[in-house]
């Protein structure tokens, strides 16, 4: 009984053509994922923010920070509260979803007003949710109403 299968020559010519096809799907993708990470990588470079001070209000339970948008770029920013103590917050750590918009340049700075604060906070963090690199906080010595 002979056996019958594709000849070496089409079996060459397929694996070429597969290859091709595989390395146009890559290199695609590499171009892609290279432009954004560069987008990504100037935007942030052109980012910086810089909390001036903070004020912590014992009869409403708010916390209002001054913050300042010193670099080119327009940021979301998201608010980290670390406590001290983990009784009353478990973990001490407490991440606010909702963010706030910064506008580039606004170098008069902006205040933003949290609420819910208790008197055992430790330090208050502000970041960009775009760039996780720009970020600036402030610990409870530095606040106005915390501390000594």
């Amino acid at each position: 009984m002979a056996r019958k299968g594709i000849s070496p020559l089409v079996a060459v010519i397929m694996l070429i053509a597969f290859t091709l096809i595989i390395a146009g799907i890559l290199a695609g993708w590499a171009t892609q994922f290279a432009e954004t990470q560069s987008e990504t990588l100037t935007v942030c470079l052109n980012s910086k923010i810089f909390l001036t001070r903070g004020v912590y209000n014992p009869d409403d339970s708010t916390l209002t920070i001054f913050v300042i948008n010193q670099g080119k770029t327009d940021l979301t920013l998201t608010t980290t509260l670390t406590y001290s103590n983990e009784t009353r917050h478990p973990g001490g750590v407490v991440i606010l979803k909702d963010a706030f918009e910064l506008k580039a340049g606004s170098e008069t700075g902006k205040q933003f007003v949290i609420n819910d604060v208790s008197d055992d906070l430790e330090k208050v963090e502000v970041r960009s949710s775009r760039c996780p690199g720009t970020l600036d906080s402030l610990l409870y010595f530095q606040m106005t109403g915390l501390g000594a």
